[in-house]
Order: structure tokens, then sequence, then C-alpha cells
């Protein structure tokens, strides 16, 4: 047994040694080297190859279907050993890429596919938190060029090979594996190319860049942005031109109609270019209210023709969007103003809802800088520019009005001259926020170190008592925002310090009577006093009523019971109380019930022991009631 292993790896070196040998100077092989009988192994190897080749040569069509040889030729001698064989061919007579095998010194070339493809360039796409790879394939198929653009991670798989259409044909039992490392081998010299694709400031080779559509501002061309087809609109140039005519035109914005409605709008777009410098960024969003035919959308995107070519409502977004996709769009546009066009009522009280419900998610999204988690996708995306809405209604909910500034609008208020007037110099309004990015981009360190201090400054001169803290700080943005600009202005020549100083002061009266309705539009949504007015109408016209705790014939109103009263406290039935609310409130309460009981407890309104509800023994039953002091209604 012993000698019989010995003979066979004998015989095995013996056939490695025939396979290897070296070839002299005429091209015979060397007679001390190679033994002229060759070994058992070698016949075996020269019939099995014999065999293949009249097993190939004997196929023949069936059903007038030609099956496709595996092997297409072959060479008549065995590889010169030191002579190097590609791993793969792509041979352009056939159109097909061959993959090339040793098979006992005869060479193989097996067809893999009938296109030649290679990976010219690597794109990073960057969002300003997250980087997404993506391979440019140039490919060749039948003569024709094709060039395709993939995530990296469908390299791998190579089912992006449907894209290249139906006749790109891979040959059958061929494992895609052979076919990507052929296209990694034959891939040289990949460009890296990094692209973003948000828009806003960011720091590029340690100089901070706005990014638009067009570009970087103030760089040369250098700098890649691809921003997807919906918000690509936002393209400011990369220098600034006609600087003194386009200042002007975005100063006449100022004129085109009522300064109550122009001072706020103009110092939010100068405000949007500082969002992400500001440390805290501005925490709250802008409404223009108005009826259909106010201008109101005419107006909007006049605004934000200072960002790129607006003067269409093509492509904007507005409430038919899903929230979602809202989200998303927010978190791209970073340091400009996303205009959401168009919340209106509807046919259907839920598509209003629907509508409704999205408004205020992003209003409060805005004002906290914050976005939900999926479980698809955990990294969360937040808002980093400014939202400008166009609305018919007026938004219900208490919370979310405090995080909004509402600017009221109407036909009227509009000077349609001068407004089709700045429509025609639209063209100037990009090269004006050009100038001024510029300008920042110069004086951003000094502005980001005197802010705080400026602001609280500006604060105080708004604060004023039983205001909501909120409209004050919004104020002072605006106010901010607009001391900025102005500088800008002046600097650049085109205003006197005097003329500055007079827009500023017309600037603060203005915002000063903005507080103010601000502040009665916040406590006309104040759930408390809504329920307060409420019960006192419905007691008047006696559609709910109320009966003496002590069970005598004295009430109060008319109607279905709703409680009982005495000298101190309403006890009113808990369930029966915000049914009634519900029923006769016109609209959505701006309150859910536990919120609503927790503002009444905040305000002493009712009496608390555990929680918010007592049990208080009422002609001999005890009935779980909720206390509200008696003092807090005027008339009843």
């Amino acid at each position: 047994m012993a000698n019989s292993k010995i003979s066979k790896r004998q015989t095995k070196q013996a056939s490695v040694q025939r396979s290897l040998f070296d070839y002299c100077d005429d091209g015979e092989p060397s007679v001390d080297e190679v033994s002229p009988v060759p070994s058992k192994v070698e016949e075996v190897s020269e019939a099995k190859a014999i065999k293949k080749r009249r097993k190939i040569e004997n196929r023949r069509p069936v059903d007038g279907i030609t099956i496709s040889v595996g092997t297409v030729s072959q060479c008549d001698t065995p590889v010169p050993a030191g002579i190097h064989l590609p791993q793969y061919a792509w041979d352009e007579n056939e159109g097909r890429v061959f993959k090339n095998a040793l098979r006992g010194g005869i060479t193989d070339k097996i067809p893999l596919c009938n296109f030649n493809s290679k990976i010219v360039e690597k794109i990073c796409i960057d969002d300003g938190t997250e980087t997404k790879n993506y391979y440019v394939i140039e490919t060749i198929k039948n003569n024709v060029s094709y060039t395709i653009t993939i995530p990296e991670y469908l390299f791998q798989s190579m089912k992006w090979i449907s894209q290249l259409g139906p006749d790109a044909v891979v040959e059958p039992c061929i494992n895609v594996a052979y076919i990507r490392h052929y296209i990694q081998l034959n891939s040289r010299n990949i460009r890296e190319v990094k692209v973003f694709s948000h828009t806003g400031w960011r720091v590029i080779n340690g100089k901070s860049t706005f990014l638009t559509a067009g570009g970087g501002v103030g760089s040369e061309n250098t700098i890649r942005v691809n921003l997807p087809r919906e918000i690509s609109r936002y393209n400011l140039p990369t220098k600034a031109e006609n600087e003194i005519d386009a200042i002007n035109a975005s100063l006449s914005f100022l004129t085109i109609g009522n300064p109550a409605i122009t001072y706020p709008l103009w110092a939010y777009l100068m405000l949007s270019a500082m969002t992400s410098l500001l440390i805290p960024p501005p925490n709250f969003s802008m409404m223009l209210l108005g009826a259909t035919g106010s201008y109101k959308t005419t107006v909007a995107t006049l605004l934000l023709s200072h960002s790129g070519n607006f003067v269409n409502v093509e492509m904007l977004q507005n409430f038919e969007d899903t929230a979602n996709i809202l989200e998303y769009w927010a978190y791209l546009l970073k340091d400009v103003i996303m205009l959401v066009d168009d919340l209106h009522p509807s046919i259907t009280q839920g598509k209003s809802d629907e509508m409704e419900l999205t408004a205020h998610r992003l209003i409060r999204s805005f004002s906290n800088r914050t976005a939900r988690g999926r479980l698809t996708d955990k990294r969360r995306r937040e808002p980093r520019g400014l939202l400008l809405i166009t609305s018919e209604l007026d938004p219900k909910i208490q919370s979310t009005q405090a995080r909004l500034m509402v600017i009221d609008i109407s036909k009227d208020d509009i000077d349609t001259d001068k407004l089709k007037v700045l429509q025609a110099n639209a063209h100037l309004l990009p090269h004006a926020t050009s100038s001024y990015i510029l300008w920042l981009s110069e004086h951003m360190k000094e502005i980001q170190d005197t802010f705080r201090t400026q602001f609280g400054i500006i604060r105080d001169q708004y604060h004023e008592k039983g205001q909501h803290l909120k409209t004050a700080e919004q104020l002072s943005f605006l106010q901010f925002a607009l001391t900025i600009a102005l500088t800008w202005i002046v600097e650049r020549g085109l205003l006197s310090d005097s003329e500055a100083v007079r827009i500023k002061d017309e600037a603060f009266g203005i915002f000063k009577e903005l507080a103010q309705k601000q502040a009665c539009r916040i406590q006309r949504e104040d759930p408390v006093k809504l329920f307060a007015g409420l019960l006192e109408m419905l007691i008047t016209q006696e559609k709910v009523r109320l009966n003496h705790k002590s069970l005598t014939d004295d009430y109060i109103g008319g109607g279905e019971i709703i409680g009982w009263f005495d000298d101190v406290y309403f006890y009113l039935l808990p369930e029966v109380m915000w049914a009634t609310v519900q029923k006769y409130h016109l609209g959505q309460f701006p309150a859910t019930k536990n919120m609503f009981y927790s503002m009444l407890s905040s305000k002493g309104i009712i009496a608390t022991r555990d929680g918010n509800t007592f049990v208080e023994r009422i002609g001999g039953k005890t009935i779980r009631v909720i206390k509200i002091i008696r003092a807090f209604f005027n008339n009843i």
C-alpha cells in the first residue's frame, strides 16, 4: 500500500514538472528537463480534452434553437511557462467578454456576457449628516455606449444589469461574480467626486461656503451640488452681477405694499441665510394669511425669487404633498426659506383635517428643530431653514399660534403697479442674495460673536408684561436680521446711515403692532377662555343646565343637566362637560381633554386633590365631578 502511494505521488510530481517546463531560445523544450515518455496522468488529460472537443463538435441544433457553445476556441499548443495569460478578455469583433481557462495545457475561452463595462466615477453624495456612494458605469453593448449611475450597494448583486436593457445577455450557468470581478479589474483611474445634496452653509476646504444648485457662492465652479428636481430651483449665481441694480431691486420689495406685510417678510428672508449660524437658531415660522385672490402666493413667490427662479408656482411644495416628503425637503433646504403653499379648506372634512395636521406638524418641527425617527431610518432629519406658509385657514391650536408669526394680507394691501415692476426685475434678486451671502461670509465671526449680546438688548425692547415670551423672541430675530441686512447695504454704499436708521425705526414700530396682534390672536385661542365663553353662552341660551347642589328648585340655564352649583363651585360631570365642549365649539377644540384639565389646574381654576376630579355626595349619591371655582366666570 505504501509503495502504491509513493508511485502515485511520483507520477503527480512528474506531471507538474511537465506542465511547468522552460522553453529554450529556439522555442523547443530542453531535453535535459523533459522526459520523452509522457506520464499516465498526461495521457488521461489529453484523452479528456479530445473527448470534450468531440462532444462540442457533435452538438446539433434542437428544434431550430442554436445552442451556445461554451468553448469558443482553443490553442493547438500548450501555453508556455512564464507567459501571462489574461484572466478575462473583451473581443470587439464578437462583442463578448471571455474568461480564459487553462485545462490540460489547452486554453478555453468561456463567454460571460455581451457587454463591456467599467466603473469610471465614484460619487459621494453628502447631505450634511450622511454620505452615500454611487458608481458611474460606462458600458459598450452592440457597439453602443451606455452610462448608468447606481448606488454602491447594488453593484455587488449585479442586479443593475437589467438597466442595460433586455438584450444585455449573461451566458447560461455563468456566475455573475466573474462579470463583477472582470468589471473591477477593467476599471482603472476611477475618478472620485464629492457632491452635496443640500443648500446652505458648509465648511469646505477650511472655508465657509454657501451651497445652492448652482454650486458654492463665491467658489470657482469647483463645487458640485445636486438637488432633487423638486427643489432644484434654489439656484444662486456664484458671483453677484449688476450688484447695485440687484440690491435696489431687493430693497424695492419693501415698497410693493403695506409695510406691515413687506417689512416682516423681507427681514425673515435675511434671517433665513443665518439660520445655522446663530445659536440658538430661529424658533418660529411665518404664515401669510388671506382669502383667495389676496396676492399671498404672488408675494410669497416674489420673496422666494431671491433664492432662484420662482416667478411661477411650478413644483412649489404644497399641502397636497405628504408630511414625510415635506419634512425631507425641510431637511435639505438649509439656510433658505421653504415655501409651502395653499393651506385651504377642503370639500371633505377628513382632507381638511389632514392638511391642518400636516401644517401643525411642520410648524412644531421647525420651531423645535426636531423630526420623527423611523424604524426604517433611525436618523432624524430635522428642519435646517425657515418655513413660510400661505393659507386661507388660521391655525386654531394655541401652542401652534405661539410658534407662528401670522401676517394678514388682503388684495388692497398690495400696490399692483410696483408689484409688476419688481416682477419684471425678479431676475436681479438672486444676485442681491449672492452679494448678501458673500458679505456674510466676510463678517461671519463678528456676527456670531456679538449675536447673543445684541439679541438680548433687542429682546428687552420688545418684551412687555403679559406678552407671550416667544413673541418677543420672534420679533427680536426679525429686528436683528433687518439690522444686519441694512449694515450690508450701507457698506455697499446704497443707503446712508440716516436712511438705515429711519428704516430700522419704522420696522420697530411695525413689529410692535405685529406683537399686539399676535398676543390677541394667542389669547383668542386660549382653551380656558374659550371654555369660559362657551359655557356662559350655553347657559345664557338655556342649552345646558346646572341644578343647585342642595337639590332645591333653584337652577341656572336650561336644557340638559351637566352638573350642579353652590355659592363657591360649579360641580361639572367630566364626560358630559367634555362632550358638550366638543359638540358646541365650532371646529376642533384647541386642546385634548387631559391637556385642557391640566390648563385648568395650572391656572387655579379647578380645585384639585390627588387628581383633577373630586368625589362629592349629591342627593345621597357619591358622584365624581370637576370642581370649578365659580368666581372665574363673570356673568353666571
